[in-house]
Order: structure tokens, then sequence, then C-alpha cells
């Protein structure tokens, strides 16, 4: 009772007074201010921030009021007048955390009263960090930062440039992803936001994140020509969201039809159909998605070209037949057609070979007619043009193999004697063997090296055959009835290269222990050494005058030497050529030296000067030999690259190339009659070759 009489007597006073300020919500009490939380509500779940506000009052009048969190007072909450309110950052508070909050009024006398005690429970309902991918202009992902323990599910909403957010997906608890289905078409953008929810309430909203879709044009559309039938086609692809390709091509550049679509991800395609020489092909390829495409991008026009034959050539069969053959530039011909045409006659189709066989024989010539021929490449639907035409007539020209004398050994060297009856010849077996040049049958055979024979040579009277080894000896032997005459034995390593004076009383010989020794061959005294080099030396040779000595030596120097026979004295270095010497050779005349090397190449030089005259190019390999006929019109080289070739001196002009030997070609020379050669190799063959009739082109 003694409450309720003093409630009655508060609002008998306060209800007959003047209000001059405005009345408190609550009212002292016993002389003690009243306090209470105005908001939040007891049971109140806070996300980042909470307000908290309370109202006090006293008969006396509040001096102070304190908000407590977890009974903990502080500066910012403490207030002196109105309004008491404070903004609680719960962000730095656990998620799920529980707090409790009260106020403490306190009047001027000193008293203070305590509010009831609410709680305050942290949940961060609303999600953040939201962002949208596209996949494809039918599907969108969706993604998003989770704050809530509490909320059940999630709805995002969707809106483009003219329309109003939307939910158009929900997604359940504990969801941080979604896909979205479209369509989302191009130049259109699209925006999102997500608020999770619970039973009773719904968060905020989070950050709006937009998409747009595009699909990028492929680039560098390039156009190639595979055959009349098939292009082949490249594009760069700048998109990573197509489903695919499509090409469309045209004959104008103008009026495009589609053609195919190819796979996502192409960067090529081929295209097939009937291309004609006649029009230029136009192809453009675009990127498509479900619902979109990109602009096309345009190849440069493309021409079928069927490429004609070329470098038509002809070789000499015998004095009836030549070959043709020609170079095929065409990769999808199918095959060939050869024209022929006799003297001013017209051409007629004589063959068609199938595409890959660039040949033909024609037969039954005859030498006093000019023929004429031409070729073109055919597909099933277009032609070439005709290849160059080519001329061909018969002269009395060239060289004929017209007896292979079989060896048991790689033949290194030969030598004809001075009457042609016979050869002389040496190899990988050791032994000087001495043939009859009309049937090869071997007449005698000199032993006693030990090694292959590099080198031999007839002396200038037919009487004695000369010969070097390997085994680092130099052997004389009378060829009447193969009685060794001398034995030179002052080399150190391999003798390469020996050669006899025009008199036949000097030998000079070249080893591989860089050694020049001039040798008088009566008695076998070593005259002198010619020192200089400093490599091996490969080859050697005398002025047919008397006057000079030349040598030759390997890759570790590539150098030419000459000397004074008249007092072995050193006469000059020749130009280096950067390459090995392997074979010297003075003319008759002793006007020129020739020189062969290892990279094919074979140079003339002026004898006395040294100055370079002329080069003489052809070989495709090392030269192994050179030498002169008997009035110095021709050369004759022969070469690693297993053919010989006839050089005419006056110009340099190359005359013949005889082929034949199927290895290396170690040695050729004239017979006497300056008509007939013979060769030597690593075929273990010895070859005759005489002069016949040969087609030739353009004459």
């Amino acid at each position: 009772m003694r409450y309720l009489y003093i409630l009655i007597l508060f609002t008998i006073f306060f209800g007959g007074c003047k209000d001059n300020n405005p009345v408190d919500s609550v009212d002292s009490k016993g002389g003690k201010p009243l306090v209470s939380l105005i908001s939040p509500a007891n049971n109140y779940n806070a996300v980042d921030s909470v307000m908290i506000e309370a109202d006090a009052a006293d008969d006396k009048g509040v001096v102070k009021v304190e908000i407590y969190i977890d009974n903990a007072a502080g500066d910012f909450r403490t207030f002196y007048s109105k309004p008491y309110k404070y903004t609680w950052n719960t962000s730095l508070a656990a998620d799920g955390s529980a707090h409790t909050v009260f106020a403490k009024a306190y009047d001027a006398d000193g008293n203070s009263t305590t509010s009831d005690v609410i709680n305050i429970s942290v949940y961060r309902l609303q999600p953040s960090n939201l962002s949208a991918t596209l996949i494809s202009d039918s599907l969108a992902l969706i993604k998003w930062h989770d704050n809530s323990t509490i909320e059940t599910g999630f709805e995002i909403e969707q809106r483009s440039r003219n329309t109003q957010f939307a939910v158009v997906k929900t997604a359940k608890t504990n969801d941080t992803s979604a896909y979205l289905t479209g369509p989302f078409l191009a130049d259109s953008v699209y925006y999102f936001r997500i608020a999770a929810k619970t039973n009773t309430q719904k968060s905020g909203y989070s950050n709006i994140d937009s998409l747009e879709f595009t699909i990028d044009s492929p680039t560098n559309v390039k156009a190639t020509v595979i055959s009349d039938t098939l292009i082949a086609l490249t594009w760069q692809d700048n998109s990573n969201n197509e489903t695919g390709f499509t090409v469309e091509q045209s004959s104008d550049g103008i009026a495009y039809s589609p053609y195919k679509t190819f796979a996502a991800n192409s960067v090529s395609g081929n295209v097939t159909g009937i291309y004609n020489t006649t029009s230029s092909y136009y192809f453009r390829v675009k990127a498509i998605s479900k619902y979109s495409s990109s602009t096309f991008a345009v190849s440069a026009p493309v021409k079928i070209k069927i490429n004609p034959p070329s470098d038509l050539k002809m070789t000499s069969v015998n004095s009836s037949s030549v070959k043709l053959e020609w170079k095929d530039n065409c990769t999808f011909d199918k095959w060939a057609e050869v024209e022929r045409k006799i003297n001013t006659g017209s051409f007629e189709v004589i063959a068609k070979p199938a595409a890959g066989i660039n040949y033909f024989t024609d037969t039954a010539l005859d030498k006093a007619n000019t023929y004429y021929y031409r070729v073109k490449a055919y597909t099933y639907h277009n032609s070439s043009d005709y290849i160059d035409l080519l001329k061909i007539s018969a002269t009395l020209k060239g060289y004929q193999t017209t007896r292979i004398f079989g060896a048991d050994e790689n033949v290194n060297s030969i030598s004809v004697s001075p009457d042609g009856k016979y050869i002389a010849s040496g190899g990988s077996g050791n032994i000087v063997k001495i043939r009859n040049t009309k049937d090869g049958k071997v007449e005698k055979s000199f032993t006693g090296f030990t090694a292959p024979v590099n080198y031999v040579a007839f002396s200038p009277d037919g009487l004695q055959v000369a010969a070097c080894s390997q085994d680092k000896t130099i052997k004389i032997w009378r060829v009447s009835d193969g009685q060794l005459m001398k034995d030179f034995t002052s080399h150190t390593a391999s003798v390469s290269s020996i050669c006899y004076s025009k008199d036949g009383q000097l030998l000079l010989s070249g080893g591989y222990d860089r050694k020049v020794n001039l040798w008088r061959v009566t008695d076998g005294v070593l005259l002198k050494t010619l020192q200089g080099h400093s490599a091996s030396v490969t080859a050697v040779t005398l002025s047919p005058d008397g006057d000079l000595a030349a040598s030759g030596s390997t890759s570790e120097e590539n150098k030419i030497k000459t000397w004074r026979m008249i007092d072995t004295s050193f006469v000059r270095d020749l130009p280096d050529s950067s390459s090995p010497v392997y074979a010297l050779c003075f003319s008759p005349s002793s006007q020129y030296l020739v020189s062969g090397y290892a990279n094919g190449n074979i140079i003339l030089w002026y004898a006395s000067s040294g100055k370079y005259t002329n080069n003489l190019p052809g070989h495709l390999s090392a030269i192994s030999s050179v030498s002169f006929n008997g009035d110095g019109t021709k050369l004759i080289s022969a070469s690693y690259d297993k053919t010989i070739k006839v050089w005419r001196i006056s110009d340099g002009q190359l005359q013949f190339t005889l082929d034949g030997h199927t290895d290396i070609v170690k040695q050729a020379v004239f017979f006497p009659d300056n008509q007939v050669i013979a060769s030597c190799g690593f075929d273990k063959s010895i070859r005759i070759w005489e002069v016949v009739y040969q087609w030739g082109t353009g004459q």
C-alpha cells in the first residue's frame, strides 16, 4: 500500500503543476532517479551496429547517465544531458556472441538507479562481397560472403537497365554461390544483389555487382590452299564464352553463304569444295553462342594456283633415247602430260605419267631431227600452265662408259701408260696392278706394300711405275718383269702423292709428315726436303717445263706452296682458299696451275705469278683429282660427289658431267689420244669412257 500511496501523490503533484520542462518518460522514485532502456528490445539480434538509447528522470534532475555493455561503462557511453544515445559498433564482436546492456542514472544528491538488463546477440546476417561472373550467355555464377549463422536462406535479385530488382533465385542456408540461367543478351547490362533471410526477418542487401555479355570476334583469319578441293583456315580465338565458330565463304567477297560450324575453342578448320583457278575465294569467321554472335573476321582472298612443273631437263640415254625429268611444284596434281613437237610440226601428247613420276624416257629418236618438249600438271578440275619449252638436238659430244673393270678393292689411283695399252692401279688391297686397257685383264701385280696404295704413276717413258703407300714408303718397279727398282723410306707418315718430272729423272713426293721430298730416280737419292708446311701434304706436282714444284695441304693449313726447281727455293704461298687442298696439276704448257679443294671448288692460277685466273664451280663435294689433256685445252676433275667433269680451259666452261660411278670417284685421267678417259673410285671399279653422240638442249 505504501507504493500505491506514493504513486498517487506523484500523480497529483505533477498533474497539478505547470509543466515548464518536458515530462520524463520515467519519474524518480523514493528520492532516486528512474532509468530504463528505450531501445533496442530485449533479445535483439545485432549485425554490424546497434543504437542503444536510455531514458531517465529525477525530481531534482538527472546529472549523468551511463550505458553499460557487458558490465562495463566508458567515456563515450557517459552522458550528462539528453539524448542518452550510443551507437555500438558490433562488427568487432564475435559472430554469435551474447552481450548484456543496462543503463545507470545519477541525480544531484548522488543517488543512482540501474535499469533492467537486456540481452543482445551479434549475428551478421547481411551478405557481402557479392560478385557476378559470366560463364556463357545462358549461365552466370553468383558468389557472396555469408556473414550469418542464423539465416534460413538467401534471395538473389536481378535487374537490367530498364527493370526493377526482382528475386530470380533462392539459395539454401550456408550457400555462398549459385548459378543463374539466362539468357544474357549481348549489349545488355545485368545487376545483381543478395539478402539473407530468416523465418522472421530479412537482412539488408549486399553490394551490387553487374555483368555484361560480350563475345569477342576472332582475328587473324588466314586461308591456305591445300588443294583445289581443300582449303585450311586458321584464326585467333579471342573469346572464352563461345559455343562454336561459323565459317562462311564467298567467290566475290560480297555474297557469303554459310559453310560449316566448328567447335568451341577451335583455331582452325578445313573447308572442302571444288575451287577453280579462275576465281578468288573469300572466307569469314565469327564466334557464336547460344543466343548471340560476334562480328565477322574476314580472310584475305585466296586464289587456286596449279604451280606448273619446272626445271625440265634432259639426260641423253644413248644416240636414240633421252630421259626427261622435271620438278613437280604442285602438291595435289594427279598427273602430268608430256607433249612433243618434231621440227616444225604440231605438239602431241606422248605420255601421261602419274603424280610423283617426274620423268619420261622418249625413245626411237632420230639424231637428224630437232625435238621440242613441254609439260603441264593436271588435277581432276584444273590444269597448270606449261613448263618452259625444252629444245633438244643431237651432236657428237660427251663421254659414255664403254668398259668397266671390276676390282676387289677401293681403287685410289690409276695411271695410263704413254702408249695407252695399260692402266696401273692401286688401292685398299696394298697391291699395284697392271691391266690391259682392252679388257681389263690383270697382266702383272706388284706387291711389297703393307698398307693401302695412295697414288700410282707411270714414268714418262712407260718403262717404270711408281707408287706410294700409307705404309710411309715409295716403290718403283720395272714394268717389263716386275722387278722392284727402288724403295724410298724417308717419309715418317703416309705418303699421299707423287709426280714424275717430264724427263723422268726426278720424283716429287708429299706426305702426312708435312714433308715434300725431291728424289733422284736413278739412284734413289733424296735430293731435298722442301720445308714449310705446317699440316699434312695431300698433293704435289711438277711443271712440265721443269721450273716449278707445287704442293698443297690439309685443313690445319689449307696452303698451296710453290718452289723454284733450279735451286729448290721457296717462291710463294698462293692465296688461302679456306679449304683443304686435295689435288694439284700443272698444264702441259706450264702456264697454269690448277687446284682442287675439299669444298668442291676448282681454281685456275697463273703458274708464274701465282695470280688467280678462273674458278670452276659445279661439283657438290670434295675434288679428288684434276688432270689436263695432252694439249691443255681441257681439264678433267673427279669428285667425292661421284661425278667426273670435263672443263674447257679457254673460258672455264663445263662441257660434260660423267655419271656412272656409285661411290666416290678418286681419280680421272685422259688417255694419250685425248679422246678416252679412265676413272676409278670407291665403287671398286675402273671405267673407260669414250666420246659418243649425245643429245643436248637449246642447240
